[in-house]
């Protein structure tokens, strides 16, 4: 869950935007290793090194050791909300024992097990997974299995089947409702010193997983565990940013915001918060958001918001650090809103309302000389008539004054930079509230301190992976190059990292940057166009597809249907395969 370049990569996608750290591997970081486990008003009453409890999910990253036991019945002591343990790293246990122990313990506490984008168990993290009373995985996971061996035992695979050794395991699978042809299975298919990953034929045979996976829970989505009715009537959806303290910075969403839209404003947080090489280090920034347990509340609308703040929600200290934003300001890469927006009524707000959490609770009081220098910025920019909202607009900023003792003009300005800065403006003639700078080039003129000031804290790319929704048409290719005929581009040429969800037969185009993309379900088409090394994402193990190419283009055929479909690429340079890669530049 830390978003460096290759975790990124190999995360697909989603993991990487829960935790912060840096996009290069020069940056300073101060994570303590201690990981704070509350999501609650109570943040610090429970810490281990294995579990991070986020909502009702504890988040297990490790290996098991022979205190598992213990650090399961502390954990659902602490935390007795918790209902499903997401296995993100597990690659094994150094107690075999124990970690049996934990799991016919696991089984009893009833409690579910969850391999999530980009998750890895193996060996006895395979056997602790199976103990769940309902058992489910993304697409992109690695499990691993292979044999056992001792000092007297070179391989399991080596003795009789009615051996008393093997009945430590077979005993177990009984207890948690395993067939034992798995079992038999595990020790054959690799020696002790070697893994097999499970294909996903095998795992179907095996019942590794007993149900289907969610959109949300994809979407590393879950409950809250707050029991206040302010908050529990007004939220179903949980997910979060975790700051370089290992706090979380709370995302809650009601009904009535799609898995992608949640999606999408925790990628945006994740972006203002990660830190790039040569720039701004945001440690002390998301620090103070994790500290205050600042949160960012999504609303269906925007009446729904006024009437949670004017009731019961306002008046709960979490509001004190809170920023609203709503489903009908958040336009999803390639849904009818962003596709369209010249003609439609609104406009995405998403970068605006999460930058007004990350600088008002984050920003301004932890980098106090920069927030001053934003302050000096507005006041130039509205003498120099380079930003030009109305002067209702003006006195009702300077009329609110938050904790920090700002007033909210200085917020409103960096907003608006900020969204030229990455386009959001630049298929009109101004952007937020009479701003010039409605691209880098016209910032270059008309507000030049202002994109000094950015280049400083963020970089000229937005990392961050972001879905593209699953209404983009069929046939249609989402550009990540300028298009002067497809106005959205004006902000998508600023991505990245981008994935299609759904099934529709779509396709991308990349950029000259260094792009990471990912198709769906369907048969896709992607082009990295011109970037140095573009890498396409794919779900399963390299010997589940086929691999071939034909007049200059590769085809990579998914063998499992509904998977990933038949893809086209070009101007790719590495195909990532979730056990392998593949570098298309040294094949023949």
């Amino acid at each position: 869950m830390k978003i460096t370049n290759k975790a990124l990569i190999l995360a697909a996608s989603l993991l990487a935007v829960l935790g912060l750290s840096a996009c290069s591997d020069s940056s300073s970081s101060n994570n303590s290793n201690n990981k704070n486990t509350n999501t609650g008003t109570s943040a610090g009453a429970y810490q281990s090194e294995l579990f991070t409890v986020r909502g009702d999910w504890a988040i297990m990253d490790g290996e098991i050791t022979g205190t598992i036991v213990s650090e399961l019945n502390r954990l659902v002591s602490a935390n007795p909300q918790v209902k499903t343990i997401v296995m993100q790293e597990v690659p094994g246990s150094s107690d075999d024992e124990a970690n049996l122990q934990a799991g016919l313990r696991l089984h009893e506490l009833g409690l579910n097990t969850y391999l999530p984008p980009g998750g890895h168990i193996s060996s006895g993290g395979v056997d602790l997974f199976l103990a769940g009373n309902e058992r489910f995985a993304a697409q992109d996971v690695l499990v691993g299995v292979h044999s056992w061996a001792t000092e007297d035992i070179t391989d399991a695979s080596t003795l009789p089947r009615g051996h008393e050794d093997h009945d430590l395991y077979l005993d177990y699978f009984q207890a948690i409702g395993i067939d034992p042809d798995f079992y038999w299975f595990t020790i054959q298919a690799a020696d002790a010193n070697n893994i097999h990953w499970m294909s996903h034929e095998e795992r179907i045979r095996y019942n590794i997983t007993t149900r289907n996976t969610t959109d949300q829970e994809l979407s590393m989505i879950t409950h809250h565990a707050l029991t206040d009715s302010a908050i529990a009537v007004q939220f179903s959806q949980y997910t979060w940013v975790d700051a370089a303290n290992n706090k979380p910075i709370h995302i809650f969403g009601a009904d009535g915001v799609s898995s992608l839209q949640m999606s999408k404003a925790r990628s945006v947080m994740a972006h203002y918060l990660s830190n790039v090489e040569g720039l701004l280090n945001k440690d002390s920034i998301a620090n103070k958001l994790g500290d205050d347990q600042a949160s960012l509340f999504v609303f269906a609308t925007e009446q729904d918001a006024q009437n949670a703040f004017e009731g019961s929600l306002g008046e709960l200290p979490l509001a004190e650090h809170g920023q609203d934003l709503y489903a009908t300001e958040i336009f999803v890469e390639g849904d009818n809103n962003y596709l369209n927006r010249l003609t439609v009524d609104g406009r995405d707000a998403t970068y605006e309302e999460v930058l007004h959490l990350v600088q008002g609770h984050g920003l301004a009081p932890a980098e106090q000389a920069l927030q001053q220098r934003i302050v000096t910025l507005a006041e130039n920019a509205l003498m120099d008539n380079v930003w030009n909202p109305s002067a209702e607009d003006i006195a009702e900023w300077n009329s609110e004054t938050d904790q920090n003792g700002y007033t909210s003009q200085n917020y409103e300005y960096l907003a608006a930079a900020v969204e030229g800065y990455y386009g959001l403006w630049g298929h009109t003639d101004e952007g937020l509230d009479g701003y010039l700078g409605i691209n880098r080039t016209a910032q270059q003129t008309q507000d030049p301190n202002g994109l000094t000031l950015i280049e400083e804290i963020w970089p000229n790319r937005i990392y961050s992976a972001m879905p593209i929704s699953a209404d983009f048409p069929a046939g249609e290719t989402f550009s990540l190059s300028h298009q002067a005929d497809k106005p959205y581009t004006h902000q998508s040429q600023h991505l990245l990292h981008v994935y299609l969800t759904g099934s529709n037969n779509s396709h991308i185009l990349g950029n000259d940057g260094n792009n990471v993309l990912q198709g769906n379900a369907g048969d896709n088409r992607i082009d990295g166009n011109t970037g140095d090394e573009d890498v396409v994402l794919f779900s399963g193990l390299r010997r589940e597809y086929q691999v071939e190419q034909r007049d200059g283009v590769w085809h990579v055929i998914d063998s499992v249907a509904g998977r990933d479909g038949h893809d086209e690429l070009v101007n790719i340079d590495v195909i990532e395969f979730r056990d392998e890669e593949l570098s298309l530049n040294r094949l023949p």
